[in-house]
């Protein structure tokens, strides 16, 4: 699909795996941070760093998720957030 997009010049919306435009990710990318990391302070779920955020697809539309404790093992958190209405949909935490 890209290289259609680079052949042709053809505007396609970005898939799993496609980045999104640089400026408007890490804008977004902050903002669902901040999300995430409230809902987890009110939930009294541990947020530990790094933290890392990931844009992707599924047939229920485009959305976020966070996962806690990025390179290391043991417990992390998991919190998918809607793109659209910026709502957690979801929340998974491993245990140590």
């Amino acid at each position: 699909m890209r290289f259609l997009r680079r052949l042709f010049g053809l505007k396609v919306a970005p898939r799993h795996g496609d980045p999104l435009p640089k400026q408007k990710a890490a804008t977004q990318e902050l903002m669902i941070l901040e999300i995430a990391r409230e809902y987890a302070a009110r939930e009294g779920l541990r947020w530990i760093e790094p933290v890392h955020a990931e844009f992707l697809y599924s047939p229920n539309g485009p959305y976020w998720l966070v996962q806690t404790n990025f390179t290391g093992r043991g417990y992390a958190v998991f919190i998918a957030i809607n793109d659209e209405t910026r709502d957690v949909i979801g929340t998974h935490s491993l245990p140590r």
